[in-house]
């Protein structure tokens, strides 16, 4: 029993790494610029469901900057690093990257469990997210790390988080999917924002009431802090 529970993971292990390794090294096979025309990972997960938006896309590290400034329409931030949005289509754009380039950026310290890589959605780093029962909700990731692969998924386990997180999430416990985002190239340096970063959109609807998770699926991250929690109500 022991070498047949073995050989089954090593066989899950194997398809993901080829679907995650396949779309970062050969994003023009799967993912372009222009719409959605099939792929992995899509469709029903979970209690949500997931509908594709757009392939992996490029822009400007300066546009990506000022996108974080400004503010979640429709949504309040709270001193308790909680944003609470009572719309009923919530445009959610998530920001990937290290911990101390986020808090250049926001002004803010991550969480006391953030002990690496960060997310930062409306200025706030690794917050509480408070979205209303069976609001369509549309993701757009960007990543700004300058040596790292990201990505932001929604579960239903909460923490902690083993290092290959991906075999929790793809085992029940998984409300949305996207591949892992490449670096973005910063043509100068790390501290000069110009260059591209990469992105990815995707729309998540008909999440019931109930405390979610998201977090980047790259082994390692997630147990390290790169999470934070989503409510529904």
């Amino acid at each position: 029993m022991p070498i047949i529970i073995l050989i089954v993971s090593l066989i899950v292990g194997s398809v993901l790494a080829a679907y995650y390794l396949g779309a970062v090294a050969f994003p023009n096979y799967q993912y372009n610029l222009g719409e959605y025309h099939g792929g992995y990972g899509m469709g029903m997960m979970g209690n949500g469901i997931q509908q594709p938006r757009n392939k992996i896309a490029g822009l400007s590290l300066n546009e990506a900057v000022k996108m974080i400034e400004a503010s979640l329409p429709n949504a309040r931030e709270f001193p308790n690093n909680t944003i609470v949005s009572n719309s009923t289509y919530v445009n959610l754009v998530v920001f990937t990257m290290g911990a101390g380039r986020a808090e250049n950026l926001t002004g803010h310290e991550p969480p006391y469990y953030a002990r690496g890589d960060v997310f930062v959605i409306g200025e706030l780093i690794d917050p509480t997210v408070v979205l209303p029962a069976g609001a369509e909700v549309h993701v757009t990731v960007i990543n700004l790390d300058d040596n790292m692969y990201h990505n932001f998924v929604m579960v239903t386990t909460p923490p902690p988080y083993p290092y290959n997180v991906m075999m929790n999430t793809m085992m029940g416990g998984g409300i949305s999917m996207m591949p892992l985002l490449p670096p973005a190239h910063y043509f100068t340096s790390p501290e000069v924002y110009e260059g591209q970063a990469y992105s990815f959109q995707y729309d998540v609807s008909s999440l019931p009431e109930g405390q979610y998770w998201y977090l980047c699926t790259y082994p390692g991250h997630a147990q390290i802090g790169m999470y934070g929690e989503l409510v529904v109500e």
